[in-house]
């Protein structure tokens, strides 16, 4: 499959990340805290956007369905958003979700979320997709528990990848339990997957995952790269050495050059080193800008 033919579709939450940096010129004196002066500010999109815009640059054509929401926030979203196909099938009362990250002197000092957890409109999301359906070589979910990837939805999406053969990824959330089984990539963080399967060792978690939803397992180790199964066998990814600043976004970024290599024909053991080492990369500057 050459990388310009690939065409997918992403359905999830997407998010406007927000990172606001400050210089600290001074103590308060009426408490021991710092005075702070923003310095700049930089939008991005983030969640199932970051996903697909990365996948965007990676030279797939994305399809992706979500929600954004029709107020100020939502523009500058979907500014963000404007070199990707949308289909957003948000409820006209729908606030955008937004996560402001407060950079201190250059250290990560506090996260500020503003969120309202909606359905969207289903009936619209599915009789779009089983039109276009046909047209995708994979299928990705990308839940962030806010809303968009309810049980109802998911299930009904799934149903129709199933029938149409279509390769399925998804990054799930523990905090919005889906039907998983017979996802093909399953990728979960290592905490998630410890929630989820109640073990702590590596293999035993793989194992757990495979036999419990018949997929393929994939699991982000943070500096420790990344693990899988292959024909059985317990895989893991090289360690990339990096000086980690901002960890944010890192399992989207991840997942995309995954896909990525996947679709692409590579070997999981290639897909797992070829995402541990391009997301070591991102995590030494805080935003998601190309690397």
């Amino acid at each position: 499959m050459k990388n310009n033919e690939i065409k997918v579709a992403v359905f999830g939450d997407v998010i406007l990340d927000l990172f606001s940096y400050y210089i600290s010129p001074r103590e308060s004196p009426e408490a021991p805290v710092p005075i702070i002066v923003k310095n700049k500010e930089d939008y991005f999109a983030g969640g199932a956007g970051l996903l697909s815009t990365k996948l965007k640059e990676l030279g797939i054509k994305v399809d992706l369905y979500t929600q954004i929401g029709n107020d100020s926030n939502g523009k500058v979203l979907k500014s963000k958003l404007k070199d990707l196909n949308v289909f957003d099938y948000s409820k006209s009362k729908y606030k955008t979700t937004i996560k402001e990250r407060i950079i201190v002197e250059d250290k990560y000092y506090l996260r500020k979320d503003t969120e309202e957890i909606m359905s969207p409109f289903k009936k619209p999301v599915i009789d779009k997709f089983k039109m276009n359906a046909s047209k995708y070589d994979a299928v990705i979910f990308s839940d962030y528990s806010k809303g968009f990837l309810d049980k109802s939805l998911f299930n009904t999406i799934k149903e129709i990848c199933l029938k149409n053969n279509l390769l399925t990824f998804i990054d799930p959330s523990v905090k919005n339990i889906l039907d998983f089984k017979n996802i093909t990539y399953f990728k979960p963080n290592y905490k998630e997957a410890v929630k989820l399967s109640k073990k702590k060792k590596i293999p035993e978690i793989l194992n757990y995952l495979s036999n419990t939803y018949n997929t393929i397992p994939v699991v982000t180790l943070g500096e420790l790269g990344s693990a899988s199964k292959d024909a059985n066998k317990v895989i893991y990814s090289k360690k990339y050495k990096t000086s980690a600043i901002d960890t944010s976004g890192s399992g989207d970024i991840f997942f995309a050059f995954f896909i990525h290599s996947i679709l692409n024909n590579k070997s999981i053991l290639d897909s797992l080193n070829y995402s541990s080492e391009k997301t070591s990369k991102y995590v030494k500057y805080f935003g998601f800008s190309k690397n």
